[in-house]
């Protein structure tokens, strides 16, 4: 009998799971998903140089699982500009970090780094070319995001999440939606590349869409006949055995 089971055991596959991403897209703050902000903001793409943090409370995320990567961010237009760029621009240096961060909503310090978390990841770094008809204005009830696919995505853990954004250079000026509804985002802002500190608690920061990717265990079909043909096997030896 156990030489039975032996070669049957080993008649039997392994059942390799395959991990099939599925995609959940945040707009945060959640009560803008589909309607414009009341403010606009400047820093991600047009003006002068900035660094800029802003960061949203947890329970924006509160639908994401934990372990979930964020692939891609995007920023819209403000409804209140309603005047799109019909031209490309390039921006020399636009480097973002995603990170946790140990303040609360509402606390974060006037020095950048205080802010960020052990686990920030730069997630983009170098030129960024915006194309022709990249932004869309004058959308109802709000304008579409354009999308920034992350060259390194970033694992989200919960918590409050951070966005730390270090841009050079200037191109047409652009205003991202924005919103200001306390106790769900903060910001601190410099208008300098490399600043170390900046003026915190403006709540105006830009309405940000996140697009996280989230693994889920499906058996490929191979393996499923694998498992099949396995249970045959041990199907035919049973029977043989009993012979």
């Amino acid at each position: 009998m156990i030489k039975t089971l032996l070669r049957t055991t080993a008649l039997m596959p392994v059942l390799i799971i395959a991990l099939h991403a599925s995609t959940i897209t945040i707009v945060a703050p959640n009560s803008k998903t589909t309607i414009p902000g009341t403010a606009d903001n400047l820093a991600p793409f047009g003006d002068a140089d900035w660094t800029y943090q802003w960061a949203f409370k947890a329970s924006q995320f509160a639908t994401v699982p934990i372990g979930s990567t964020i692939t891609a961010v995007g920023f819209r237009q403000s409804s209140i500009d309603s005047t799109a760029p019909d031209v490309p621009f390039t921006l020399p240096n636009w480097n973002l970090q995603l990170s946790s961060t140990p303040k609360a909503i509402g606390s974060l310090a006037t020095q950048f780094l205080s802010n960020i978390g052990a686990d920030v990841v730069t997630v983009y770094s170098g030129p960024l070319t915006v194309p022709a008809g990249g932004f869309v204005g004058g959308g109802s009830p709000s304008n579409p995001f354009f999308l920034i696919t992350l060259t390194t995505p970033y694992t989200y853990l919960g918590g409050n999440l951070l966005t730390t954004l270090r841009k050079q250079g200037a191109g047409p000026k652009l205003w991202v939606d924005a919103a200001n509804v306390n106790g769900i985002g903060d910001t601190v802002a410099s208008g300098t590349f490399t600043a170390t500190s900046g003026a915190a608690h403006f709540f105006n920061y830009p309405i940000t869409e996140y697009v996280f990717s989230t693994p889920s265990a499906v058996p490929e079909p191979s393996t499923c006949a694998l498992l099949g043909s396995g249970l045959l096997g041990f199907v035919a030896l049973t029977l043989r055995r009993r012979r």
